[in-house]
């Protein structure tokens, strides 16, 4: 099979602990795959960790989170774009598991007009 990603893209503007902002990832990740959770894809990665490449991105933002969720939107691309309650901040956004020939971050950024700079 080949080779599956998941990317996370995470704002680099809030002053939040870096335990904090991870927290925020995983809530993302964990939404994101609970609404997918059929799909081959998904239920192939929680069967074997090696199949699968987290891609972590920040972006300067909320406005750049909702742009890139548009995008995505458009582009038919399954996300999730986390917002913190009570206070209602978007803190994250997270595609769903795909195919690596799937994923194209710079096309995405591109189109979405925003800068992301690759964390991990």
């Amino acid at each position: 099979m080949n080779k599956l990603v998941q990317c996370i893209f995470i704002r680099g503007d809030l002053p939040w602990p870096p335990g904090a902002l991870v927290a925020q990832a995983c809530h993302a990740s964990s939404a994101v795959n609970y609404l997918d959770h059929n799909h081959p894809n998904t239920q192939s990665v929680f069967g074997n960790k090696n199949l699968i490449t987290m891609e972590v991105f920040k972006v300067p933002t909320d406005s750049a989170l909702e742009s890139l969720s548009q995008t995505l939107k458009d582009l038919e691309v399954d996300h999730k774009l986390w917002t913190e309650q009570p206070e209602n901040i978007k803190t994250c956004l997270c595609t769903k598991i795909y195919p690596e020939s799937f994923v194209k971050v710079s096309e995405w950024l591109n189109i979405s007009k925003i800068k992301a700079e690759k964390v991990v």
